[in-house]
């Protein structure tokens, strides 16, 4: 989900301190990365499926798609900012209301708040 990896790439550079990122031939920011929480938590609050797999988007396949973005980048350690970053995403992508603080909070005041 391609979603999971704006929001995640977004989250491990700002924990570094850069504010946007080249990513895919664009240059993403907050408010990308924004856009792509707030899509992957209303995918899995309506119980959206996949195009690709017809695979329904639960909090669990979030998470699993999240660690394994994690595992990826930082070649299997768990560990320094890209593991922050994966426990993070998990949380405020997996929230139980989109009317929680997470939402009504952008990305960086949300991750202010734990870092």
């Amino acid at each position: 989900m391609f979603s999971v990896s704006i929001v995640l790439a977004y989250t491990e550079a700002w924990l570094r301190g850069i504010g946007c990122i080249p990513l895919n031939h664009h240059m993403e920011d907050a408010a990308t990365a924004e856009i792509s929480r707030a899509q992957i938590w209303q995918w899995q609050y309506h119980g959206c499926q996949t195009e690709d797999d017809g695979v329904v988007i639960t909090k669990r396949r979030i998470t699993k798609l999240v660690h394994e973005e994690v595992k990826r980048r930082t070649g299997g350690e768990d560990r320094g900012k890209w593991f922050l970053a994966g426990k993070l995403v998990s949380c405020y992508a997996c929230s139980t209301s989109i009317l929680n603080v997470t939402y009504m909070f952008e990305l960086t005041m949300y991750i202010s708040c734990f870092y």
